[in-house]
């Protein structure tokens, strides 16, 4: 008889806890697939989960019911108080309650519980701002600064809190985060606030190729020439044999193709070790084409005289007007010089291309032209290829 009563006891519990288990299981899938609808009432039956009471605590906030909200965030937080976001709502509400102090405690508990964790650093920096943590915020936003989903907003948000003091911005961020800083005020056209902030980078950070050429780009599209030639710090033409990847800015080449093919400039290779590589300009005898749309912008020194020297030749070039090279100021007057005319077809050998740069001058252009013909048959057809300039 005993043996049967603890059967039935033992068969009594496990039917109460196997019921219990469904119950629990079914209510943890809702949780898990966001199953339940975000009410009061559902509040209670999920009581047990602290992730529910969280999403509804979020979903009572977002409703305007604050003081609702703060109680499913402290019930969450009974439960699991790891939840950092239930934190930070909570830091939010005693914010906006005015209760400032409690806000404070709270958001620097959330600092400490998880220092280097990146997802909650956003409504960190906010929060520290609105309750004036500036050493919080500021940490914060260096932490956000680096991910490109937020660098945007972080790097706005700083600077209007600066006041658009590029020095202040600067001084406030990590070293790491001044080449960001850098570019995007290069992006929003902030010519002398970029200047402070390249002042402020360390001297690795200037030499990084792609930084160092963007700038120089940036100074020169801002007609600082000067300047520009002083951060580039080289003289001559840059690439002058091609051998390198055309970066298209700065004092490099720059060229530009149509979408038809009225013509086609490229680099190529050369199965010939005294020239690996050359640029070809190919004309498809379809336009009367204004060409000039092959240059370099160069540094020069005010009454210089120079003599740019280089190779070319020719294939199958019509028309009475053909290619030649000429050299003009950059910003400046009184400076041009012009070479003879491609031949229609020719092996390769060398031009010569003198001047003198005239006072006031910091920079000039050479460039591949072709004026337009007057005849009948001017649409230009052929090829030339362009080397070793110096």
């Amino acid at each position: 008889m005993e043996a049967q009563i603890k059967k039935a006891a033992v068969s009594l519990f496990l039917v109460v806890v196997g019921s219990w288990l469904m119950i629990y299981c079914r209510q943890q899938r809702e949780v898990v697939f966001s199953l339940f609808e975000p009410t009061l009432k559902t509040a209670d039956r999920l009581s047990a989960f602290p992730e529910a009471q969280n999403r509804i605590g979020f979903h009572q906030w977002f409703q305007n019911q604050p003081e609702a909200a703060l109680t499913l965030y402290q019930k969450a937080l009974a439960g699991n108080f790891l939840l950092v976001d239930a934190w930070l709502k909570m830091g939010e509400i005693e914010a906006a309650k005015g209760n400032k102090e409690r806000a404070r405690d709270i958001l620097v508990f959330t600092d400490r519980l998880a220092p280097g964790v990146q997802r909650w650093k956003w409504q960190q920096a906010l929060l520290a701002l609105d309750l004036d943590l500036r050493d919080l915020f500021i940490r914060a936003i260096n932490d956000l600064i680096p991910q490109i989903l937020h660098r945007e907003n972080a790097l706005f948000v700083i600077d209007q809190e600066y006041e658009s003091v590029a020095d202040a911005v600067g001084t406030a961020l990590s070293s790491d985060n001044l080449p960001h800083y850098l570019s995007w005020l290069m992006q929003g056209q902030r010519v002398d606030d970029a200047r402070v902030v390249w002042k402020k980078m360390t001297h690795a950070q200037k030499s990084e190729k792609d930084m160092h050429e963007r700038y120089v780009h940036f100074l020169l599209s801002h007609r600082r020439i000067a300047e520009a030639k002083t951060v580039w710090g080289k003289t001559g033409l840059t690439n002058p044999g091609f051998e390198e990847e055309i970066t298209h800015r700065g004092f490099d080449w720059r060229w530009h193709n149509p979408k038809d093919d009225s013509w086609m400039v490229k680099r190529i290779f050369l199965p010939d070790p005294k020239r690996m590589h050359a640029v070809q300009v190919s004309f498809s005898g379809r336009e009367n084409i204004d060409f000039y749309h092959l240059s370099q912008v160069f540094p020069v020194k005010p009454g210089e005289s120079y003599t740019i020297m280089f190779e070319w030749r020719s294939q199958g070039l019509t028309t009475d007007q053909r290619p030649f090279a000429e050299v003009y100021g950059y910003e400046c007057k009184g400076l041009y010089a012009k070479g003879s005319m491609a031949q229609e077809n020719s092996e390769w050998h060398s031009e010569e291309l003198p001047f003198t740069v005239p006072e006031g001058c910091e920079a000039a252009v050479v460039r591949l032209r072709r004026l337009k013909s007057s005849r009948i048959d001017s649409k230009i057809e052929g090829k030339i290829w362009l080397d070793n300039f110096r």
